[in-house]
């Protein structure tokens, strides 16, 4: 009799670790990592520099099988333009549009994985180039030269910057990001 008892106080231990390890995981796995990019994109009017945040999904398989899921961030972001030599500011802590897979776009949306969300900060209109301020709801022009652009995350209680270095050309093939 008492070994029956050991062996279903076993089996429901078993069982109930076995149901305290998938959220113990969730809680300790699945919290938000962002990661800050930096891309290229020809237009009709000219090259655009975008920067873009995303969300990483759950590298693990044993994580995925058990049903761990990263967490969706709110995330604001903002950007700041020095210019490389002088350090003069061009623009600093500027907002960017944000654009969500899902078609929300704002100063703010979720990052959810697996989508990057992109945000302009340099573009081309009639052969000028511009940073965008969208908050101020204005072009800033931006004269050729070496910049360097520092973006800023803003989610949940966290934030996370990064910088890359960019070449201007008001020739829209001339212009790029790099990094020293």
């Amino acid at each position: 009799m008492e070994l029956a008892l050991s062996i279903a106080a076993f089996i429901i231990g078993l069982a109930a670790l076995g149901m305290a390890i998938p959220p113990f995981a969730q809680m300790l796995f699945g919290r938000p990592k962002l990661t800050i990019g930096f891309e290229e994109s020809l237009e009709e009017t000219g090259k655009v520099l975008l920067s873009f945040v995303k969300n990483e999904t759950i590298k693990s398989s044993l994580l995925r099988r058990i049903k761990v899921e990263r967490e969706p961030a709110n995330i604001l972001v903002f950007f700041t333009i020095v210019e490389q030599g002088t350090n003069k500011i061009v623009v600093n802590n500027i907002r960017g549009w944000l654009t969500a897979h899902s078609g929300a776009s704002g100063l703010g949306v979720q990052a959810a994985p697996p989508f990057p969300i992109p945000f302009t900060l340099i573009l081309f209109d009639k052969d000028r180039a511009y940073i965008r301020d969208v908050q101020n709801k204005k072009l800033i022009p931006i004269s050729d030269g070496e910049y360097d652009a520092t973006v800023t995350v803003v989610y949940n209680d966290h934030s996370l910057e990064t910088s890359r270095e960019f070449r201007l050309r008001q020739d829209p093939l001339q212009t790029f990001w790099y990094r020293r």
